[in-house]
């Protein structure tokens, strides 16, 4: 799954979903901005599925259905960042 491990970072990743996570709370578009720098790195192996529809529903605007596709992500780099 960490076809980037030289790059990603979980520990460094949390912040940024804190902030995409704020972003989705409060319908910001600022959040797809927010997502580019996110998958610039995580690379495009890790959460390739849940970043896709992530994307797909801040596109469209739908912030509701935006959010449990960002804390399905959240979840698995916690996981991951506590040696899961």
């Amino acid at each position: 799954m960490q076809a980037n491990d030289s790059q990603f970072d979980p520990a460094k990743l949390i912040p940024m979903l804190a902030e995409m996570e704020r972003l989705v709370q409060e319908s910001n578009i600022d959040a797809l901005s927010c997502l580019e720098s996110i998958k610039s790195h995580i690379g495009a192996v890790l959460y390739q599925e849940e970043i896709r529809q992530l994307e797909e529903h801040i596109n469209n605007f739908d912030f509701e259905n935006a959010l449990p596709c960002l804390r399905r992500i959240v979840e698995a780099v916690n996981i991951l960042t506590k040696g899961g």
